[in-house]
């Protein structure tokens, strides 16, 4: 079976994942299924802080950086070892919840530069463990972790047109014909729409967020 347009385009990167989400959405809106247009409403236009937030969204993998007196040395962004902090501590500092729009984050995995988050406020913490005095602290994270983001939305928006493809035929048109709607068992369909795209994983969002506006976009450069 011929697979349509969009598909294509997608898998040979000829369109970005924000021009595909506004393709889906069009679609979504003709079935009628309320979640998928509210999910692609979410990713286009970014998260809440009160939002679930799906799991790919949440980001584990920076690392702790700081600057201050260790025992009789002045160290300027030096790596800071983890279990330097309490776990819990620790846990909340180094995770954050991506709420931005796809176009943002897409913007964000084509930059070299560091995306950070100040922590100072944790500096306490880590004079009361191990005598650091920490005058700054934050959270570095790359490039990466939204690369990875983009890659998991990049096979769940293959999976979703592959499976509306199956269901009413090529998507090209944009335009699902309302005989077709008429054929189908949509809410088999809407449940099998929603395993693909929450996995059966969402993550009720708590405060600890990060936007790009929240962040300082560092080049790291002679690391500063």
């Amino acid at each position: 079976m011929a697979k349509s347009n969009i598909i294509k385009e997608l898998v040979n990167e000829e369109i970005n994942l924000d021009k595909a989400f506004y393709r889906l959405y069009l679609i979504a809106n003709d079935i009628e299924d309320d979640w998928l247009v509210q999910w692609t409403e979410k990713e286009l236009g970014g998260y809440k802080s009160i939002d679930e937030l799906p799991k790919y969204r949440v980001i584990k993998s920076g690392h702790i950086t700081y600057s201050g007196i260790n025992g009789s040395f002045q160290v300027t962004n030096v790596p800071l070892p983890h279990h330097y902090l309490p776990d819990e501590a620790r846990e909340n500092a180094t995770t954050t919840h991506v709420l931005d729009g796809v176009k943002t984050i897409e913007s964000l995995a084509c930059t070299d530069d560091k995306m950070t988050k100040d922590i100072t406020t944790l500096a306490p913490l880590v004079y009361k463990k191990t005598g650091i005095q920490c005058i700054s602290m934050r959270v570095i994270y790359d490039s990466t972790s939204y690369k990875d983001i983009l890659n998991v939305l990049k096979t769940k928006i293959i999976k979703l047109l592959l499976k509306l493809e199956k269901e009413f035929g090529p998507l090209d048109d944009l335009d699902i014909p309302s005989h077709k709607l008429e054929t189908i068992n949509l809410d088999k369909l809407y449940k099998e729409i929603k395993l693909i795209i929450t996995d059966n994983s969402i993550t009720i969002g708590d405060g600890n967020t990060i936007k790009s506006s929240d962040l300082n976009t560092r080049s790291d450069k002679n690391g500063d």
